[in-house]
């Protein structure tokens, strides 16, 4: 069972890496960092995922993850029906994910329903307001809102707000 979860794993990375080299060098090189430092630290001394408040242009305050990277919701999914599971969705929209005992912490600003959700045995991904959260390969550093209305994988990606305390007034449109 651990081999299927390394090959799966392994199998996930490998197309992850196939769509970012089809970005320009400087988005690839960001985004293959981003899909490393978004999956579970399996140190045991790094024990915790963060969500925090930032400000950005145009929108003013967006959830973000503690590397100040814009999260985003993909509009057909919530609670536990993911829809972003084909490995060119995971690869363009890298979720956030902890491993089962990792904590979450909450940044001020940061006032809605944080959870998580299942992605395998051993991993899940991060909620806000009830909604899986993403961040996008195309963003190539922090408060980068490239991903916001963008239509893809079966549905429209937004940036979350951080003081919403319900989901109708989650995403960012």
């Amino acid at each position: 069972m651990k081999t299927r979860s390394v090959l799966a794993s392994w199998a996930v990375l490998v197309a992850g890496l196939a769509t970012v080299a089809s970005l320009s060098p400087g988005a690839a090189a960001a985004a293959t960092a981003r899909v490393v430092t978004h999956r579970p630290s399996m140190h045991p001394n790094v024990r915790t995922a963060g969500l925090i408040s930032i400000t950005v242009t145009k929108y003013g305050s967006v959830l973000a993850d503690r590397s100040r990277f814009t999260l985003y919701l993909l509009s057909t999914e919530a609670g536990t029906k993911l829809h972003c599971k084909s490995s060119a969705c995971l690869a363009t929209w890298p979720p956030l994910l902890i491993t089962k005992g990792q904590k979450i912490s909450i940044g001020s600003g940061v006032k809605g329903k944080v959870g998580t959700v299942a992605r395998s045995s051993t991993t899940l991904q991060v909620t806000f307001n009830g909604y899986p959260v993403y961040t996008f390969a195309g963003d190539t550093g922090p408060a980068q809102t490239k991903g916001e209305g963008l239509v893809q994988f079966g549905g429209a990606w937004y940036m979350l707000h951080p003081a919403a305390t319900s989901p109708g007034t989650t995403p960012v449109h």
